[in-house]
């Protein structure tokens, strides 16, 4: 499909969204990724001191870290059903 003049700041514009959701999406997973890992590192001592304590907050701490994967569609644009389409 050829692209006219007219189309092609459009596509451009799209080129740019594109680019710039993929960096959020790097930069999330750096620091997201990382400061969890650090995070249950640092919490390691609490793992043998008061396992199901740590356990807790090793879960919370991985709903953030999900969240923060979600944070992708959100930005994207995309929704869900929670309906069944069948």
């Amino acid at each position: 499909m050829a692209v006219t003049l007219e189309e092609a700041p459009w596509l451009g514009w799209i080129l740019v969204k594109a680019l710039m959701r993929f960096a959020f999406m790097v930069a999330n997973n750096l620091v997201a990724i990382s400061s969890y890992i650090c995070y249950v590192i640092v919490l390691q001592p609490l793992r043998l001191l008061d396992s199901k304590r740590f356990w807790y907050i090793e879960g919370i701490m991985y709903k953030w870290l999900l969240g923060m994967v979600a944070s992708w569609g959100w930005y994207a644009g995309y929704t869900g059903k929670s309906e069944s389409t069948f």
